[in-house]
């Protein structure tokens, strides 16, 4: 089975306001941000989608990874698109009340271990991989991919990914910037 490519994006503050992942990632495309050759591929395999001769997954596999709440991340990654989503998912006890526990909490704080458990799982890889993140907890996942983009980073983040040599792209209304 040949390995499919990987787009990973964080929810909170990052992809929050858009309505549709397609259309999210046909902008970040005409912007210039994914670069010329993701255009390429990505209008091959999706004309041959659209034609109705390829599937969906041939052209875009996309992840959510998220600290928000699974049963709300759930929700959002389905209205947005995404093939799968991770949040964090909070214990509840007989009587259906939250238990004030986070299961498996090692493994969502870490976004780079569940960006690896489901690359590996899903049959992807990073090559022509891209991450979009927004602060500091994105870092391990960003240092994953081939094509990191910091998306309206937070200090450390945007300190982080300069040292790095990074994408940094800041949003404010109708104004993209790249940094």
């Amino acid at each position: 089975m040949e390995k499919r490519r990987v787009a990973v994006f964080d929810i909170d503050g990052t992809v929050f306001r858009s309505s549709l992942l397609i259309e999210l990632v046909e902008r970040l495309i005409d912007k210039d941000i994914f670069p010329q050759e993701a255009r390429e591929a990505y209008e091959a395999e999706r004309r041959r989608w659209l034609d109705r001769k390829g599937d969906y997954d041939s052209y875009i596999f996309l992840l959510a990874i998220s600290h928000s709440p699974k049963f709300i991340v759930d929700g959002f990654g389905y209205e947005a698109g995404f093939d799968k989503v991770y949040g964090t998912f909070y214990a509840t006890g007989a009587s259906g009340n939250f238990t004030g526990t986070i299961e498996d909490e090692d493994l969502i704080k870490n976004k780079a271990a569940v960006l690896t458990r489901a690359v590996r799982k899903e049959g992807l890889t990073f090559e022509q991989s891209f991450a979009v993140g927004d602060s500091e907890s994105d870092i391990g996942l960003l240092d994953m991919v081939e094509r990191p983009i910091a998306f309206n980073p937070n200090q450390t983040l945007y300190t982080y990914a300069a040292r790095r040599g990074w994408k940094v792209v800041a949003e404010r209304k109708d104004v993209i910037y790249e940094l």
